[in-house]
């Protein structure tokens, strides 16, 4: 199959082979009579090397990609030693964290050192991302969806300063290249896409010296001069609310607006959050003497995720005022200096004017700023509930009362609480 493949599409130079999502192409290695007693990591490695062995017979610069996703098969004791076992046209891709998030900025020990196992076996390694929008999005609410109302509809933001940071932290480790897990919502072509190409080809404007003007150009090409002080205002309170986010990924599934049910819906109650259970917590993820995920029990986590993840809020609601302000900046009939980007064809009208997209920012960057507080809400009052002393105790009335006013900070903000109007 390979190699009719690779002579039927000649232009194919490299595949990249996710796994694990749903893990039907993996056999059971307590089950399955083929594959007894071969882990599953071991299978997915024999097919790349296969693949990589049979496609470079047709075209002799053929790479395979594995992807290092998920803490499964990384952490398993044999994985580098597979990896590095591995023919030289089979690569690997690998985000800094278990999953790829739009916030991430961190770099880790084993980033590190997967880059450096694969440089020293001549391996090729692209580094996986998101640079438009991920999980931690709100995004769209299907049929028969467990979101809660007012969480229904994709919404994304931009956060082009926050993309010069992914591309620095990929040439710091001299990856081959890169590339962007949901690289979908192609109508909306945010700032994030401009970014991202003009950064690939001007990699210097996104060292530090010289990002804060390309950032302003950008904000003036696509908002207009009057607008683009505002714009970027909003952007670096963005940068600094992803940044907190970056360095407090304590939960896979807890953390994302669009998968964290259990968080979001959950009443602020000492019923329902005595019977609420986290688990999943992340494992350590160290970066020489820095740990991004240094708690090992959930009453820490939550401890830790209150104030941060409130921080995070407050520099979200910060950007929405920068955003609103620049509104008025901004006319209904206003063009852009990357047009060009939005139009469907030569001549034809922009699918999303700067006042548009301003719009679109604004609603965009308001649901992640409740998204954030409520989960802050949540965190505080599960840990709560969690250590709550004896009833008839000081400590007890005084927990009860700070629920009470957390429950209070809930039923201001309809929108991301189901049980009000």
């Amino acid at each position: 199959m390979m190699r009719q493949f690779l002579t039927d599409f000649p232009g194919i130079s490299m595949f990249l082979v996710f796994t694990l999502d749903s893990n039907g192409e993996l056999c059971d290695h307590a089950t399955c009579p083929r594959h007894k007693g071969v882990s599953k990591l071991s299978q997915y490695n024999r097919l790349l090397a296969l693949m990589a062995g049979e496609g470079r017979k047709v075209r002799p610069d053929f790479r395979v990609f594995s992807v290092g996703w998920s803490w499964m098969f990384r952490g398993q004791p044999d994985y580098f030693a597979q990896q590095a076992a591995l023919p030289a046209g089979a690569g690997l891709s690998m985000p800094p964290d278990g999953e790829a998030w739009s916030f991430d900025r961190k770099t880790t020990d084993l980033l590190v050192k997967s880059r450096a196992l694969t440089q020293e076996k001549g391996q090729p390694f692209l580094g996986y991302d998101i640079f438009f929008w991920g999980d931690d999005t709100v995004f769209g609410q299907i049929k028969d969806s467990k979101l809660p109302p007012g969480l229904g509809i994709t919404k994304l933001y931009d956060f082009p300063l926050g993309i010069a940071a992914k591309m620095r932290r990929w040439r710091a480790l001299g990856a081959d290249g890169f590339f962007d897990q949901w690289g979908t919502q192609a109508e909306y072509v945010q700032c994030n896409a401009v970014a991202l190409r003009e950064l690939a080809f001007h990699p210097e404007n996104a060292e530090p010296a010289k990002l804060d003007a390309w950032a302003q150009s950008l904000a003036a090409r696509r908002f207009g001069p009057a607008a683009a002080p505002q714009v970027f205002a909003a952007w670096k309170e963005i940068e600094a609310a992803q940044q907190i986010q970056s360095d407090h990924t304590y939960y896979w599934h807890h953390l994302r607006p669009a998968w964290s049910g259990p968080v979001l819906r959950s009443p602020l109650t000492v019923e329902a959050l005595q019977t609420s259970t986290l688990g999943g917590g992340e494992p350590p993820k160290p970066h020489g003497q820095r740990e991004y995920s240094p708690y090992r029990d959930d009453i820490a986590r939550a401890r830790a995720l209150a104030p941060a993840l409130r921080e995070a809020a407050g520099h979200f609601g910060k950007a929405l005022a920068h955003l609103q302000a620049a509104l008025p900046s901004v006319r209904d009939d206003a063009r852009s200096a990357v047009d060009h980007w939005y139009q469907p064809e030569p001549g034809a009208a922009a699918r999303l004017t700067p006042r548009q997209v301003l719009d679109e920012q604004i609603i965009a960057v308001r649901l992640q700023e409740q998204c954030q507080l409520r989960m802050s809400r949540f965190f505080e009052a599960w840990g709560l509930v969690k250590t709550l002393p004896a009833a008839g105790t000081p400590g007890h009335q005084a927990a009860i009362e700070r629920l009470e006013a957390l429950r209070a900070e809930d039923a201001s903000l309809p929108s991301t609480n189901p049980g009000t109007k």
